[in-house]
């Protein structure tokens, strides 16, 4: 359900955690239910990004590799 409001909502996740204004400059009230299922869901996902070090996957650090292997 935090899904399809976020998506109704036409922003990103992060915008839905900390609402001041939206995507057309008015005023965001977001319910502060919703902001915590946000929060919570972003929380688990960049542990998670974090704990497969998705940054150094992705950032260009040669992967090491297995002998034989070129």
């Amino acid at each position: 359900m935090a899904h399809e409001q976020v998506e109704v909502s036409s922003v990103p996740f992060l915008e839905i955690t900390s609402p001041t204004r939206d995507v057309r400059d008015d005023a965001a009230n977001y319910s502060f239910v919703l902001r915590g299922y946000v929060r919570h869901w972003l929380a688990n996902v960049w542990s998670e990004y974090d704990r497969i070090k998705l940054t150094d996957l992705v950032g260009g650090k040669p992967a090491a590799t297995r002998s034989g292997e070129k």
